[in-house]
């Protein structure tokens, strides 16, 4: 199961590296990593969104709750 864990964040860091500013890839991203364990790196990504939609204001949205944050 962690190497879909693994595809997943590949997949929606490679989105982030074209956009920065995918809010869909953002909170999937935090979503997966909440999933996974890894609660310190998903409030890390967190923070990094909180920063880019405050650099285009834009409301955030909350840390993910749910199993994907989608």
């Amino acid at each position: 199961m962690s190497r879909s864990y693994d595809n997943a964040i590949h997949y929606h860091l490679r989105i982030l590296e074209r956009d920065q500013y995918d809010e869909q890839a953002h909170l999937g991203l935090v979503g997966v990593l909440k999933i996974s364990g890894r609660h310190g790196e998903a409030r890390r990504r967190y923070r990094f969104y909180l920063d880019r939609m405050d650099e285009i204001a834009i409301p955030p949205m909350p840390f993910p709750a749910g199993a994907l944050g989608h």
